[in-house]
């Protein structure tokens, strides 16, 4: 083979080789909104993901922070009556309760609808944010612990969740 030879032969696999980079340049491009497309979804699926978790864990009581429960407490998580001593030993008599804590949406919709019912009936009024430390430590001087937020205690009935204005005023008029 002569040196011109050599040199076309150079010369095409050189051509052949621009133009297959050339080829994969276009094929990435036209790859390249489906890889962020990709890219975006799984990134939105994290996101849903945190606070899917976030929501999930901001209701279930709160308190699991350093404060230590002691031994003896009542669970409350769902509805039902204390037995009328209990409830005179416990203090909640005559008394309105909420345990709530200020990252559960359920709470910060249910808080207002809670005092306006404490304000229309004169009901004694108390409300425990389960994030301080302090209101744990309240929660668990009336001898009980929560699994779930909102959770009320209204006159010796307990119940967990939301509540119309006329239930709460049902419950604190009793």
């Amino acid at each position: 083979m002569n040196k011109q030879s050599k040199q076309q032969l150079r010369q095409s696999h050189q051509s052949h080789q621009l133009q297959q980079s050339q080829l994969k340049i276009r094929l990435l491009e036209k790859q390249k909104p489906f890889l962020t497309q990709r890219i975006s979804i799984v990134f939105a699926l994290a996101v849903l993901f945190l606070l899917t978790t976030i929501f999930l864990t901001s209701c279930s009581g709160g308190h699991t922070n350093s404060v230590p429960a002691p031994e003896g407490l009542m669970m409350i998580n769902d509805e039902g009556v204390l037995p009328q001593q209990t409830c005179e030993d416990m203090g909640l008599t005559n008394k309105a309760l909420m345990l709530e804590s200020r990252y559960c949406p359920h709470c910060q919709k249910a808080l207002p609808v809670f005092k306006q019912a404490c304000d229309e009936t004169n009901a004694t009024c108390e409300t425990l944010d389960l994030a301080d430390d302090e209101n744990i430590k309240k929660m668990y001087d009336y001898g009980i612990t929560v699994q779930f937020t909102p959770t009320f205690v209204i006159n010796c009935n307990y119940f967990v969740g939301e509540r119309s204005l006329e239930e709460f005023k049902t419950y604190m008029e009793n």
